[in-house]
């Protein structure tokens, strides 16, 4: 439905047309590990940037974000039917010694493919019968996860679902 910079609307209409109703969609592929948008999504993507940040928009893969930058950096939202799915700065940006690097690509020529970085703390509920995915905010801690396992009376338990409705898209 859209995608938001911090609050700052990409725009429904661009986002629909190309991640939404009249395409397939994205791909949503966890052994993609950046996100990759479609190209023509970056003019109103960076209009939102700029209107969120004073940060400028880094896309080519030899731009940086000091530390300084990186802590002021937005929330990415995208807006699904049934709720939205945030990617914060540590899932959009990845850590290079004492620099940042944006994982977000706007070079593709279909929908684009929400990689490893979009789903990372989400669970994805496929539901094959009704063709849908849900996704919803995931806890991981694996030192609990392993005491809870380990412990005689427990339970399997991997990842606990936090308290938040599943978006559908």
């Amino acid at each position: 439905k859209d995608i938001l910079v911090n609050s700052m609307s990409v725009g429904e209409s661009v986002v629909s047309k190309y991640l939404g109703s009249s395409t397939a969609g994205p791909i949503v592929d966890c052994g993609t590990t950046d996100t990759y948008l479609h190209r023509s999504l970056l003019p109103a993507f960076k209009h939102a940037w700029s209107k969120a940040t004073s940060i400028p928009l880094k896309t080519r893969s030899s731009a940086y974000y000091t530390p300084e930058e990186y802590r002021e950096l937005p929330t990415i939202a995208f807006i699904v039917e049934g709720g939205s799915i945030y990617m914060g700065k540590e899932h959009y940006c990845a850590r290079s010694n004492d620099k940042y690097v944006l994982r977000l690509a706007f070079t593709e020529s279909r929908a684009g493919v929400l990689g490893g970085n979009f789903i990372r703390n989400h669970d994805v509920i496929f539901d094959v019968e009704r063709r849908k995915m849900g996704f919803a905010e995931s806890l991981c801690d694996f030192n609990e996860a392993w005491d809870l396992h380990h412990h005689p009376l427990s339970e399997d338990v991997d990842c606990d679902f936090v308290d938040v409705p599943v978006s559908e898209c």
